[in-house]
């Protein structure tokens, strides 16, 4: 590294997500859009989003009312000071307004909740190759109803390291 150069912060975008209209948005078309729409337009900050991942809670927790966040994203973010300078970053201007979100704004906040947080990463342990790391040791594996994976990586198709 060359003098004076600041090692890149390498760290995740975590986004928690649920349909906050269930009267008008399904968990069908929710994810259509984020599979179809959101996920590649994140993909195409490529290399500073290197990799996207959706979960979904895998079981219902005990207690009262619905589950605050079903749904989760993370996003593998190259370098986190990318995301501070608000005034460069890509990721502040994606769009979020599509024909699919069929509200009369088009605007997927105005029928789903977010909760965004970037973390810094301080300790990777195992393989790391770049792309999946083996899908994050296999975390993205989604069997429980479909049985299909959810990782979505640089080429913007599920990788082979998850695959049933």
């Amino acid at each position: 590294m060359a003098s004076g150069t600041i090692a890149p912060r390498p760290g995740l975008f975590v986004v928690p997500s649920r349909i906050s209209r269930p009267d008008i948005v399904t968990v069908e078309l929710f994810t259509k859009w984020y599979e179809e729409v959101h996920i590649p337009d994140l993909l195409g900050l490529q290399p500073r989003v290197a990799s996207a991942t959706r979960y979904a809670l895998a079981e219902t927790a005990t207690g009262d009312g619905p589950q605050p966040f079903p749904f989760l994203a993370l996003y593998d973010i190259a370098d986190l000071a990318w995301v501070h300078d608000t005034e460069k970053c890509e990721l502040y201007k994606l769009p979020l307004h599509n024909e699919m979100v069929p509200v009369e704004s088009h605007f997927i906040f105005d029928v789903a909740d977010f909760d965004m947080r970037f973390y810094e990463t301080v300790l990777r342990k195992g393989s790391v190759d770049g792309t999946s790391e083996k899908c994050w040791q296999a975390l993205a594996r989604l069997s429980l109803q479909t049985n299909t994976c959810l990782c979505i990586h640089r080429s913007r198709q599920a990788c082979g390291d998850c695959a049933s």
